[in-house]
């Protein structure tokens, strides 16, 4: 058995001559087997001889990151206070990305629209569960939320010196209708 960076050969070792040669890879998580090679560096390929020849062999496993999409989903509050809806109607967030497995994830801050404010990032459409940005990529497509709510205005009545029959402070979410 021989651990290599990104994955495991099993069976190797000594052979007689005319043997059979048996390897088996295993690629760790985020990995994936991208051949053999005759050196270190694994930039000469290599084939492995179905049978032992008359001299020793040495061949190089090489594992290759995988590659995962990191989806950026907006999600934007409807008309009706806390229900949120797909679409960038309340602002806008980063392109989906592919990323190597174990790379950085560096996100700008999403823009937000006029009468909507950017809350986080979520974990499910519905934007009821917030989650965490992770700093770099697991080894697995990641699908983030990008939440926008719509902000309140406050609206104020004076009367100027006449009399209103209603309150004379208002607040309400944007694009609400004051009844």
């Amino acid at each position: 058995e021989t651990s290599t960076t990104g994955g495991t050969v099993l069976g190797d070792g000594d052979y007689a001559f005319g043997a059979p040669i048996s390897l088996t890879v295993q690629p760790s998580s985020g990995f994936e087997f991208a051949g053999y090679y005759s050196d270190a560096a694994c930039t000469k390929a290599y084939e492995i001889p179905a049978t032992m020849p008359n001299k020793a062999l040495v061949a190089y496993a090489k594992f290759d990151r995988v590659e995962y999409l990191l989806q950026i989903e907006e999600i934007y509050e409807t008309s009706q206070i806390d229900i949120y809806a797909l679409g960038s109607l309340g602002g806008t967030a980063d392109e989906d990305k592919t990323l190597t497995y174990g790379a950085t994830i560096s996100l700008s801050t999403p823009e937000a629209y006029y009468g909507f404010t950017f809350d986080g990032y979520y974990s499910d459409a519905s934007g009821k569960t917030p989650t965490t940005v992770p700093t770099t990529m697991p080894a697995q497509s990641v699908i983030l939320y990008a939440r926008f709510s719509r902000g309140t205005s406050t609206l104020t009545i004076n009367p100027n010196g006449g009399t209103y029959p209603g309150e004379t402070t208002v607040t309400q979410k944007y694009g609400s209708v004051y009844e």
